[in-house]
Formats: C-alpha cells, structure tokens, sequence
C-alpha cells in the first residue's frame, strides 16, 4: 500500500494524462464509485484508488475519497496484465 493526499489525487484526475483507467463499479444512494488507475512516474508504479462521485449536485462537498484525518488516501500498487475475451454478434447469412 502506498499513500497519497487528497490534493494529489485530484490533480492526478483533472489533468487525466497519468490516468490508464477511470471505470463505474457501481451506484450507491449518494454517489457513485470509480475505479481510478494511474502510473506514478516517480515511483514507476501503477496505483488503484476508488473515487467517489456525487449523483446530484446536492451531495456536492461530500468526501471523493476514503481519506484518514490527514487527508491521506491508502493506493494499492497493481500491475496491468492481458486477457481474452470472448464476445458474440449476430451472426450473418
């Protein structure tokens, strides 16, 4: 685990040049969750956070984050990797 602060990671998402990934996992209530993956390149390492969106502008201000009282967001280090995917389409006569 790796931590970064807060401020950090919302540069790293409104610049969106270091960001390999930024997926929906799912709707809650409030806000919905993403998957942030990023390269680090001072530390040469792909990190995951999960972001937290507001639904509506009236959960604005909310956390974004899962943060400690420093402001601080825990990263896990991943690394990509390949794999297959078997899709269907209609097929043509």
């Amino acid at each position: 685990m790796h931590k970064f602060n807060e401020s950090e990671l919302n540069e790293i998402l409104a610049d969106g040049t270091k960001v390999e990934v930024y997926e929906f996992v799912e709707s809650h209530r409030w806000y919905d969750l993403f998957e942030l993956v990023f390269f680090d390149e001072e530390s040469e390492e792909f990190f995951r956070a999960y972001h937290m969106s507001p639904s509506t502008e009236l959960q604005e201000g909310q956390d974004e984050w899962d943060s400690d009282y420093d402001g601080m967001v825990e990263l896990e280090i991943v690394e990509p990797y390949q794999e297959t995917v078997t899709k269907y389409r209609r097929k043509t006569v």
